[in-house]
């Protein structure tokens, strides 16, 4: 059980939650989990089950970073993915509304179609895909709630053990060429600097909306030329993702994928890093 004024992390499983975990000071952090665990941090709970909000615990703080973040996962299974990425987020507002629960929604800069460089935390969102509608709607039922909050909308974060790093670094291993696309663009921010972040996000008291982002981006295809320079490989080990293979694979291609933080490095006294930082993921 958390404690009145403790926090609650929603959503231990995935990618930024493990990540929030495993850099949490002394890894103390109560998480939920849909899977059973012999964990003395771990609750029970599924965001698909009709009343999950009923056997939440009170604490200080909610931090939300549940759900379906695939944007294939949620075109291939819509209902399954409004459930949770819209549904259950207003329910959670609602019960932090109704026991005065602070909650930290962490969002994504998918909210925004990617035609302008650098939208601000006030400029109007602009969905092209359906995981980034979905994460508009949420949006609206935090700030409709009545719950105090932050959003926090982050760009794409990586680390060594998950995701386009790990693929990367396991292609190279296997003597497979990496295939990358010259032409879409990445914003990327390395874990551990996300959960920093997220642990100064917890002390602005205003309700807010806070961008989380590097100050530059990079291509898929130019980062992981890095990636290959990085481990002292041959540039041979990476080909061009042609744009037709790129067009099956994605639902929309944006120009750019970095974040306006303007606001939120004065509210947070953070200085954003440059994208390069996530080479030390690297190993």
């Amino acid at each position: 059980m958390a404690a009145k004024d403790g926090i609650l992390l929603l959503g231990g499983d995935g990618m930024l939650g493990r990540i929030l975990r495993e850099n949490w000071p002394q890894r103390s952090l109560l998480y939920t989990t849909r899977r059973r665990k012999n964990d003395p941090l771990a609750l029970y709970c599924d965001l698909e089950s009709a009343k999950f909000e009923d056997d939440l615990p009170l604490a200080g703080v909610f931090i939300l970073a549940a759900g379906i973040t695939s944007f294939q996962g949620c075109e291939k299974a819509p209902g399954k993915a409004w459930k949770v990425n819209v549904e259950a987020v207003g329910k959670i507002a609602k019960y932090c509304s109704r026991h005065g629960i602070r909650l930290i929604f962490l969002s994504s800069s998918s909210i925004f179609d990617g035609m302008r460089q650098d939208p601000e935390e006030t400029a109007p969102p602009s969905p092209m895909t359906l995981y980034g509608k979905m994460k508009k709607e949420a949006e609206n039922l935090v700030q409709t709630s009545k719950c105090n909050f932050q959003i926090v909308r982050l760009t794409k974060i990586m680390d060594s053990s998950s995701g386009f790093i790990r693929d990367c670094s396991q292609r190279l291993i296997h003597g497979e060429k990496i295939v990358a696309s010259p032409q879409m663009p990445v914003a990327p921010l390395r874990g551990k600097w996300a959960q920093e972040a997220i642990q100064k996000c917890i002390k602005v008291s205003e309700d807010s909306i806070l961008h989380l982002s590097p100050t530059d981006e990079t291509s898929y295809y130019k980062l992981a030329e890095e990636i290959v320079a990085k481990k002292e490989l041959a540039q041979d080990n990476l080909m061009v993702q042609s744009a037709s293979e790129l067009k099956k694979k994605c639902v929309w291609t944006p120009r750019h994928a970095k974040l306006g933080t303007q606001r939120s490095s004065r509210m947070l006294n953070l200085e954003m890093p440059s994208w390069i930082e996530v080479l030390k993921e690297v190993k």
